[in-house]
């Protein structure tokens, strides 16, 4: 398929997943952000969109991942929210309170040194209990009505916008959690508690952003379509 600056990113990340990851390398928004042209996000980077374009192509070629696509819009609503509940939901209610207390351990070893480590922790607790109750409201208000005529999609609506706003605080979270760790990049210093907690949020954020992009831009725009 042929792309130009007019193309949303989470469209082109819609065709083929795998790009997720290089859109995380530029620092381009394919999640919450994801419906808005490629060109408009290139261009707020300083960025030129033909040129990302082209680096997609050669990074596709060298990543040999022209071939490997799951395509997520070939499954109904409800396949869709049991891949997102297998592989997103389980994730996060596992990791989020493993990289808390390895949040924990650190400060106490740290936290002298390093006093950004404990904003760092308000933020990934707050994050966690946000999120805690953003996966049990999915589950129980939406994923649990998308068979055939349990609810119409008018009173899907307001639930589903809620939604939208959590994913939206969610990506502000991960912006700050960023921020206070320069990038993820631990200190020289850094014993390897330390390494394992910055690697672990780098993988959080790069799963939550994947995450956000199959609802935001796949899931709700399926369950509208599929449920009157």
């Amino acid at each position: 398929m042929t792309y130009d600056s007019t193309t949303t990113v989470a469209e082109i990340v819609a065709d083929r997943p795998a790009r997720s990851r290089f859109f995380e390398r530029l620092g381009i928004d394919y999640c919450c952000g994801g419906k808005r042209p490629i060109g408009e996000l290139c261009a707020e980077r300083g960025l030129d969109a033909q040129s990302v374009l082209d680096a997609l192509s050669a990074f596709e070629h060298a990543a040999g991942s022209s071939n490997v696509a799951t395509d997520l819009r070939a499954l109904t609503a409800e396949e869709l929210s049991d891949h997102i509940v297998a592989r997103h939901h389980t994730y996060l209610r596992r990791e989020l309170p493993r990289l808390l207390a390895i949040s924990t351990k650190v400060i106490e070893a740290h936290g002298d040194r390093e006093p950004r480590l404990g904003p760092l922790n308000g933020e990934l607790t707050a994050l966690t209990r946000a999120l805690e109750r953003h996966l049990d409201r999915e589950e129980s208000s939406l994923f649990s009505h998308l068979a055939p005529n349990s609810r119409s999609a008018h009173s899907l609506l307001p639930v589903i916008a809620a939604l939208e706003e959590e994913h939206r605080e969610a990506g502000e979270a991960l912006r700050r959690i960023r921020s206070l760790t320069d990038g993820y990049a631990a200190p020289e210093w850094a014993c390897n508690t330390y390494r394992a907690l910055y690697d672990g949020l780098r993988e959080l954020e790069a799963d939550l952003h994947e995450h956000i992009h199959e609802e935001n831009n796949l899931l709700f725009p399926r369950i509208l379509q599929e449920i009157r």
